[in-house]
């Protein structure tokens, strides 16, 4: 069988036990930027991200041959890279969150700026737990399932952290959508 970019993770993960470096390399540029993204969001040191997402595709490798193609590997990576940034900050101490830097093609530069600074704040007095729920379902593309394995609950126990975030959320930011920069 050829694999192509269009191939499911399943398939490639059926491959990659066999030791399939085309798979893995498939799977890496597949999920490599929403990981990173993911690890950035949460450590803000660019070398420091880029450098635990290579050590969970490293850790992927190593492990191949134990790896269950029925399971979601990205869930798996994504809970690679929670436990990793865990250790890292455990040792190290997080930069603030409003140091971050968020594209936005549609706002004027001052609109921008204020919006970021209230959007985050607003995300940074929700609870770790709920944060990192709204984070990986919205700003990553993970599903609640694969939420679940990642944090290692259930799927009811993400779908209630997702209608707390969204009930915050709103209350939050009613009035920033009605006029952003007031």
């Amino acid at each position: 069988m050829t694999l192509t970019p269009e191939t499911t993770d399943r398939v490639l993960v059926r491959a990659l036990r066999r030791d399939d470096q085309q798979a893995f390399r498939l799977l890496f540029d597949r999920h490599y930027a929403t990981l990173y993204r993911f690890v950035f969001y949460r450590l803000h040191e660019r070398e420091q991200s880029r450098e635990i997402v290579q050590e969970v595709f490293c850790r992927l490798w190593e492990r191949r041959q134990k790896l269950n193609a029925e399971l979601s590997v990205r869930g798996l990576l994504f809970q690679m890279a929670r436990n990793l940034c865990s250790d890292h900050l455990k040792k190290f101490k997080p930069v603030n969150i409003l140091d971050l830097d968020f594209p936005s093609d549609d706002l004027l530069p001052d609109h921008k700026l204020v919006l970021q600074e209230r959007i985050l704040h607003i995300l940074t007095t929700l609870p770790e737990t709920v944060r990192e729920t709204l984070l990986l379902h919205r700003w990553h593309g993970l599903t609640y399932r694969e939420i679940a394995v990642v944090q290692g609950i259930s799927v009811k126990g993400v779908e209630k952290r997702m209608s707390k975030a969204l009930k915050i959320l709103h209350r939050h930011t009613a009035s920033l959508l009605k006029n952003p920069v007031a």
